[in-house]
């Protein structure tokens, strides 16, 4: 953990009975900055991620530290979009698997009810 300069980052988080999801719109605070501080206002985990996570130019050990920490999660749902990038992308989707990594293109619906 390191301190960040980015001050126009914006996330929103969703309470749901199933839990908390995360709608990020680039994540310049960087994903797992993003995770353990939602973590610590909430007081609960993330249970799906969507949008920009901006993995796009992580390198092979940033991108095992995300593994490491999104396989600690009750994850239902991945869907990374814009600046994730291909390779982060197909990454996530390796290690959570295809159940969960879904791609999330411009325009796209999401069923919050179906986080089940």
């Amino acid at each position: 953990m390191e301190p960040d300069p980015y001050r126009d980052d914006m996330s929103l988080v969703l309470e749901t009975s199933r839990g908390l999801v995360l709608l990020c719109g680039c994540c310049h605070a960087g994903l797992l900055n993003t995770l353990v501080h939602v973590e610590r206002v909430f007081g609960r985990p993330v249970v799906a991620i969507f949008g920009g996570t901006h993995l796009i130019s992580a390198d092979a050990d940033h991108l095992e530290r995300v593994r490491q920490r999104l396989q600690g999660l009750p994850l239902r749902q991945v869907s990374p979009s814009h600046c994730t990038g291909e390779t982060a992308f197909h990454f996530l989707r390796q290690a959570l698997g295809p159940e969960v990594v879904r791609p999330f293109p411009t325009g796209a619906q999401v069923d919050l009810g179906a986080l089940s």
